[in-house]
């Protein structure tokens, strides 16, 4: 396989969170699923992507676990048609989800260390960049397989 022609980065849609910050209160973040005006988006970013790809292209989706990004994903892939159907493949990727936040919070409110003193300390270096005490099982579970 050649270098790709292009890569297209799409966020999801419009959640639930993007619209109500306080569904976080009752709904674990990977389970929050798209707005209506959500769904309309993500097909409608599938019709603009239509109007780019050539004949001879294919398509590699990757999306995370979260169900907001496969209920984007799922919009999008609809809304390009059969004709793609076929040159269309979608892979599932837990290492581009969220960042693990609580594990973050926590560690400032125990350490009485502001978030914003600890942001400008650490930077934003990469998405699973995450102060050691706070690890979640998935970044442990990144770290094991690639030590294996």
């Amino acid at each position: 396989m050649g270098r790709p022609r292009l890569i297209i980065l799409i966020r999801h849609a419009q959640s639930e969170g993007n619209q109500n910050k306080a569904i976080h209160q009752t709904i674990p973040d990977h389970r929050v699923k798209l707005t209506q005006f959500g769904h309309e988006q993500a097909r409608a970013a599938g019709h603009r992507l239509k109007d780019i790809l050539l004949p001879e292209d294919t398509l590699q989706i990757y999306t995370s676990p979260y169900r907001r990004t496969r209920e984007t994903t799922a919009n999008i892939v609809e809304s390009l048609g059969e004709d793609w159907k076929h040159k269309t493949t979608v892979y599932e990727e837990p290492r581009i989800r969220e960042q693990d936040v609580i594990g973050f919070l926590q560690y400032c409110s125990e350490t009485s260390k502001d978030a914003r003193h600890i942001k400008k300390e650490y930077g934003r270096k990469e998405p699973l960049t995450v102060i050691s005490s706070t690890e979640s099982l998935m970044v442990s579970r990144q770290q094991m397989r690639m030590t294996v």
